[in-house]
């Protein structure tokens, strides 16, 4: 990540409130909305704040899947667990029971 991207980065989490007080009809804008936050998951990983770019890559994937972008949604749960294999020590449990929690819902949901 270069450092103009990380500062256009944090200019636009600043406007975040404004980004999500906006209603989403299309699964375009949803989708946008989604990498809005996988973006914000980079982001925090960049910074070393592996749990926080975890969470907002749940997010994303959680926001992927509900417009039907699998392949998307399962590149964010990816990153994660390749995430926990390489940092297992960085990462509390809670945040894989997280992990597990989605990955239930998906399975629930689709039957």
């Amino acid at each position: 990540m270069h450092s103009k991207n990380i500062s256009a980065i944090e200019e636009l989490i600043q406007l975040e409130e404004r980004l999500l007080s906006i209603t989403y009809v299309t699964p375009f804008k949803k989708a946008e909305l989604a990498r809005y936050f996988r973006l914000k998951g980079d982001y925090y990983i960049h910074t070393k704040r592996v749990e926080e770019g975890i969470n907002f890559y749940l997010e994303a994937a959680k926001r992927y899947g509900k417009v039907d972008l699998i392949a998307r949604e399962s590149e964010c749960l990816k990153f994660i667990m390749d995430l926990y294999t390489n940092n297992k020590e960085m990462i509390d449990v809670s945040t894989i029971e997280k992990l597990g929690n989605n990955l239930d819902y998906k399975v629930n949901t689709s039957e």
